[in-house]
């Protein structure tokens, strides 16, 4: 009777320390196994993968009077870093709400263009001598200058209180001149283009006279002589031009010069 009363006993105890034993190991192995992939409200484990589903936020009421994180990688291996920020394509990898400078950020693109898209400092741009991407030789200069014009175009040189020289270019090249009267009073105006005998206009208030064609050939100039009275005791204006066809034959160029 005894006998059979103490294996009963040693039966549960057996029984019971394999069941301690097995809930030991299963809470070990669990536990383990828990904790290789910290979640949402667990703390960060270094090294082991983090899985969060939420914002993880690093915050403090009164906040710090430097960086909130610092992360220090000693490694001087060829692919150290500090952070490697790893989105979706087409996502931005981060965002920030301020416009300040980030000292030493070196950025290889912007707007999505490599550094070589722009002009370093005392570069120049390969259209800089044109405007709206037309030669600088179809515009006039101020007073004595230069006009250029591509076949079909024309201008007008201002002569202050006096008239105007109006400079066109034909089609194919071919520079021609003439002149208006624009004052309130008639004018004589003398011409010497070299071509022919000079001439002698009157020319009432907003008349034009003069005109004179230049020669097609490429490369020519032609000199082309003004002398504009304009009576009542005021001085003559005398005006020189030049006109030539460019040696390219792709326009006109005019060279103006008054002479009081």
């Amino acid at each position: 009777m005894v006998r059979s009363i103490a294996s009963k006993v040693m039966w549960v105890g057996r029984a019971t320390v394999f069941m301690v034993g097995f809930a030991v190991i299963f809470a070990l192995v669990l536990g383990a196994a828990t904790m290789a992939f910290a979640a949402n409200g667990d703390p960060w484990l270094l090294g082991q993968n983090n899985v969060a589903t939420a914002i993880t936020r690093l915050a403090g009421a009164a906040g710090v009077d430097g960086p909130m994180l610092r992360i220090i990688n000693n490694n001087a291996g060829p692919d150290a870093t500090a952070i490697d920020l790893q989105v979706e394509p087409g996502k931005p990898p981060m965002t920030v709400d301020s416009e300040a400078l980030v000292t030493n950020l070196n950025a290889d693109n912007l707007d999505g263009r490599d550094s070589s898209a722009f002009l370093g400092v005392g570069a120049r741009a390969a259209d800089a001598d044109r405007l709206d991407g037309v030669d600088s030789f179809h515009y006039v200069r101020g007073g004595d200058g230069f006009a250029g014009m591509p076949p079909g175009g024309s201008t007008e040189f201002r002569i202050s209180g006096v008239g105007e020289i109006e400079l066109s270019c034909g089609n194919p090249a071919r520079p021609a001149v003439r002149y208006q009267n624009l004052s309130n009073r008639d004018q004589r105006l003398f011409v010497d283009s070299g071509q022919a005998d000079s001439t002698v206009e009157l020319l009432p208030p907003n008349s034009r006279g003069g005109r004179v064609k230049g020669s097609a050939t490429v490369g020519s100039a032609d000199h082309i002589t003004y002398l504009i009275g304009r009576g009542g005791g005021l001085k003559s204006v005398l005006v020189h031009l030049f006109a030539a066809v460019r040696e390219d034959g792709s326009g006109c160029v005019f060279y103006t010069k008054e002479l009081q």
